[in-house]
């Protein structure tokens, strides 16, 4: 048996007894963690770099060395885009109109709850009765249903 000095969550530490193999894990454990640690320190300190960088470039209106400007130009800190969730957002409601407009039409507010979850959330047909408390063959004979209605709209 092995003595490990293990600190809790609470910030107390205790002494702990532990046999030789559960040792050896728990040290690989907490050498990976200081890797990830030092790996995460150095990916911060580089941002750091650049960051600090693009400060002195705002206050002197310009940077002497072009490599370095090259580099920012590359790489900026804030975008002047729209934010990305927003961006993607956007261009799933695009990709989907046609879907949304044809599950639109002559259906119960019901089936296009379903549908929705169904064609374009792209949930099982189980994951969807579950959460709305139904069997998974009633799911598929109101998908059925939903997708014989919308074909009449369009056939």
């Amino acid at each position: 048996m092995t003595t490990i000095h293990y600190k809790f969550a609470d910030g107390h530490v205790e002494a702990i007894e532990v046999t030789e193999e559960f040792w050896r894990e728990y040290a690989a454990m907490l050498r990976e963690e200081r890797r990830i640690e030092r790996k995460e320190t150095r990916r911060h300190l580089s941002l750091d770099m650049l960051m600090e960088a693009e400060e002195r470039q705002n206050k002197q209106g310009g940077l002497e060395n072009q490599s370095l400007k090259k580099n920012l130009d590359t790489f900026s800190l804030v975008s002047s885009e729209l934010d990305p969730l927003e961006v993607l957002i956007r261009r799933e409601e695009e990709n989907n109109k046609p879907l949304v407009k044809a599950l639109s039409l002559g259906l119960t507010e019901y089936q296009k709850k379903i549908a929705v979850e169904y064609y374009i959330n792209n949930k099982t047909q189980t994951q969807i009765a579950k959460e709305f408390g139904i069997s998974r063959p009633a799911v598929s004979q109101l998908l059925k249903k939903v997708q014989k209605r919308v074909l009449k709209k369009f056939a």
